[in-house]
């Protein structure tokens, strides 16, 4: 069982769901998400929103043997328990290239991506962050934890006036290369505010 899939210039908005994801679900496959925008409604107050959200990974729940690969991507105003835009698991491998991710809000961990037991985890080549938050946990733009695998950052721009951390490692490695982190906020944090 594997599917391959591709989505290209297409428009994701508006959509909801009390569990998993809002958008789309996916496991055993090879996906390719090129130009395409994923957006929730905007919402007054997204951390009050957040608090009875249920869902995994607002636009994107990537679970058990996933390789996915997207380019020029945006994902605006997500909102969910774990992973406000993105929630990868399972033995997963993702890369962003050139895509745009903000003001995605998660309850507990991974305000933009939250990423648990992942082969790979590239975010690359232009990739912004900015302005992804959580409500109760760590890592505001990026939480990686529980893989002995690498997160690569290069040539990514990380900005965020919300941040108490905004990239999170926990039994995890970072690599980082040209990239730009500024104007974290980190005034309620006792770790470091970019990472």
């Amino acid at each position: 069982m594997f599917a391959l899939s591709e989505i290209d210039s297409c428009y994701f908005t508006r959509n909801t769901a009390s569990t998993r994801t809002k958008n789309i679900f996916m496991g055993f496959s090879e996906v390719s998400i090129r130009d395409t925008t994923f957006r929730s409604t905007p919402v007054l107050e997204p951390t009050e929103y957040a608090m009875d959200d249920e869902t995994q990974g607002a636009f994107l729940f990537v679970i058990l043997d996933v390789i996915l690969d997207m380019w020029k991507t945006k994902f605006l105003d997500g909102t969910a328990k774990l992973g406000g835009a993105i929630y990868l698991s399972g033995a997963s491998n993702m890369t962003m290239n050139n895509c745009d991710m903000q003001n995605n809000v998660a309850r507990i961990n991974g305000g933009g991506i939250y990423a648990a037991a992942y082969n790979k985890v590239e975010i690359l080549s232009g990739t912004t962050l900015k302005n992804n938050r959580v409500v109760t946990g760590q890592g505001d733009d990026i939480y990686v934890a529980n893989t002995q695998n690498t997160l690569e950052l290069d040539a990514v721009e990380i900005s965020n006036k919300y941040a108490k951390t905004s990239i999170y490692v926990d039994t995890a490695s970072l690599v980082m290369s040209s990239g730009h982190i500024h104007d974290i906020a980190n005034r309620y944090s006792l770790q470091g505010g970019a990472v």
